[in-house]
């Protein structure tokens, strides 16, 4: 992993201050200009590009005395990929202590492969990427080799879980990305599912859900 993407995922948490969240955001876009334009989860040689991420962050508010954020705890070093009920992060730089807990990362949503196959919702990721491993060496964040990329990065409002603790709105905007350079017609964001009583596969909106989905 390059140097200057390590930084930036080491120095997240710095960058959340006094509920400074529009510098926050700031940080995020460039990060995800980076990601789009000159990163891939690489597994085993197959490269799959992002085409939608989400910022997620947990860090103790010791004015309040409770947790301003909502994900899933975890120690990791910048760049590690973190697999969980929800997904797969890409981490910042994370401790879970006792005194100073704040960690959290990026959540990958949807993702495109060499042949520009859209999987979308951040389940169907991990499992496409897991797969595509067949208990080989396991996924890993690195430089694109095999294309160029250009994307055109657009910034819209993070989808809320009903667990995401809020007290302010405006810290919950602008903190997810999506390639727009990517038709919309190429994205799928149904899922499909067996009807029983029908016993035939209908679409269901189910696996994927943004501002652009509703």
């Amino acid at each position: 992993m390059e140097e200057k993407m390590e930084t930036m995922l080491k120095n997240q948490f710095e960058n959340i201050k006094d509920g400074k969240i529009k510098d926050f955001q700031k940080e995020c876009k460039k990060i995800a200009q980076l990601l789009f334009s000159k990163y891939c989860i690489n597994c085993n040689g197959t490269e799959y590009y992002f085409a939608e991420i989400e910022f997620y962050y947990w860090k103790f508010d010791w004015k309040e005395k409770e947790w301003t954020k909502v994900t899933y705890a975890r120690n990791s070093k910048a760049g590690d990929l973190f697999f969980h009920l929800s997904g797969i992060d890409i981490c910042f730089e994370s401790n879970y202590m006792k005194d100073k807990p704040k960690f959290g990362g990026i959540l990958i949503r949807a993702v495109m492969n060499e042949n520009n196959k859209i999987t979308a919702g951040p389940l169907n990721c991990k499992d496409e990427i897991l797969n595509e491993c067949q208990g080989k060496e396991m996924p890993m964040l690195k430089l694109i080799k095999k294309r160029e990329r250009n994307p055109i990065v657009k910034q819209t409002n993070r989808l809320l879980g009903k667990n995401d603790m809020q007290k302010n709105i405006d810290e919950n905007e602008n903190l997810c990305f999506y390639d727009s350079n990517i038709s919309i017609e190429d994205w799928n964001p149904y899922k499909e599912k067996f009807d029983k009583k029908k016993g035939s596969i209908i679409s269901r909106k189910g696996c994927y859900n943004t501002d652009r989905f509703k």
